[in-house]
């Protein structure tokens, strides 16, 4: 937000000689603080970690029992401040560059994950033969290089961190934990039966208070085992959250928004403590169900500028009144809109045909050699051409258009 600070400044001086001598109106934006849009924490504002993070490890992290993630069993993460600084703080390759699969590891991903990234045009990727006397068949050792742009190893849109108007204040996001800050949280495996069904059973434990057994005995229970006769598939890892026990891959812990000195100054003079720290986040972690936790910035939203400032001033100015940085890339993400398809879906027709013949989703998949879920999707746009609510509704009404697409006899 520092980029924004003339702009802002020079909003604020023209405001604030206007709420100083109507109070009325600055009461009124004092009370703006008390709305959903200032009340819900911001996703850029979160320390987020994930479930799948490869640096949560028994070397690094306190993980009870320590031979579970070995085993793939559940166990429990015990997060404390110094944890929460090594997993949260940005990645940068380093001048020049580093290799890919240092850099892979330093994110806590697959190198395939970093791979990707580069062939989209987000990394920089050079290939530098007989490195370390090493050989690679695709033409050398590969390096990558973030281009001096710290990547954010816990934000699920390629790592590329927060919307540049926030500036780097993101950067040091994680120095915000108190120091004696502990919690500790379950972490459970997720087991696919089969990916290509439409309902896939997770192995999660039965127990829904506590997830995880602790005692060795023999005699202690055991969640229920799996079937023999049906393949599983280790699907990654997945919190269970404090708050709702629901699994969720990422926890979030919000921080307060830094606001500016003169905000600041100008909130401690006309609300009290209580008010103050009224809208302060809880300092724990949980999902984002439960922290009820807002989206990044959508320039695609008309309100998205007068959402940024609203945030900023805590309320107390409007996004018209800051006038917009020109270098404020303000567009969408995809511009051209999409060409609307007329044309029924073939796999679709048989669908319907089958159908017809009071076939069941399973014996339709095997008739057509799809998987189920893709049966369900066809049926789902089926009803929606034929505007109709149920599956049966559906096979009346292809039964009576095919009766009235029949000729009849003389």
């Amino acid at each position: 937000m520092l980029d924004l600070k003339d702009v802002f400044m020079a909003a604020w001086s023209r405001t604030k000689p206007l709420l100083d001598a109507d109070p009325g109106e600055r009461n009124r934006r004092l009370a703006r603080r008390a709305t959903a849009r200032l009340q819900r924490p911001l996703r850029e504002w979160c320390i987020a970690l994930r479930a799948n993070d490869l640096r949560i490890t028994p070397f690094h992290v306190a993980i009870v029992p320590e031979h579970a993630p070995a085993r793939l069993e559940p166990h429990r993460v015990h997060l404390t401040a110094a944890l929460c600084r090594d997993l949260c703080h940005p990645i940068d390759s380093g001048v020049p560059c580093t290799t890919l699969k240092e850099f892979a590891q330093s994110l806590g991903v697959q190198p395939a994950v970093v791979l990707a990234q580069a062939k989209r045009g987000q990394l920089d990727l050079t290939r530098f033969k007989g490195y370390q006397h090493k050989n690679d068949r695709w033409g050398g050792i590969p390096f990558v290089s973030t281009a001096r742009k710290p990547r954010d190893p816990n934000f699920l849109n390629r790592h590329q961190g927060p919307d540049p108007v926030w500036g780097t204040w993101w950067h040091g996001l994680a120095r915000a934990v108190p120091a004696t800050f502990e919690q500790v949280v379950d972490r459970i495996p997720e087991w696919h039966t089969d990916v290509t069904a439409s309902k896939l059973q997770t192995a999660y434990p039965s127990d829904q208070n506590d997830s995880i057994i602790f005692d060795e005995s023999p005699a202690a229970p055991r969640p229920p085992a799996p079937d023999p006769g049906v393949p599983r598939r280790f699907w990654g890892w997945r919190w269970r959250c404090p708050g709702c026990r629901e699994t969720c891959r990422l926890l979030f812990l919000p921080t307060p928004i830094p606001l500016p000195g003169c905000i600041k100054d100008y909130l401690k003079r006309h609300l009290s403590q209580d008010d103050r720290d009224a809208t302060q986040p809880l300092p724990t972690f949980a999902c984002a169900k439960c922290h009820k936790v807002r989206g990044g910035i959508s320039w695609a939203a008309k309100d998205a500028w007068n959402h940024v400032i609203t945030q900023i001033s805590a309320g107390l100015l409007y996004g018209h009144e800051v006038e917009v940085p020109k270098w404020l890339p303000r567009q969408r993400k995809f511009t051209a809109p999409r060409r609307p398809q007329n044309r029924p879906s073939p796999k679709r027709e048989q669908v319907e045909q089958l159908l017809l013949r009071d076939l069941t989703y399973p014996q339709i998949a095997r008739e057509l050699g799809i998987s189920e879920k893709t049966v369900c999707y066809h049926t789902m746009a089926a009803r929606k051409a034929h505007k109709v609510q149920t599956r049966q509704q559906l096979i009346q009404k292809l039964k009576a258009l095919r009766t009235a697409s029949q000729p009849r006899s003389a």
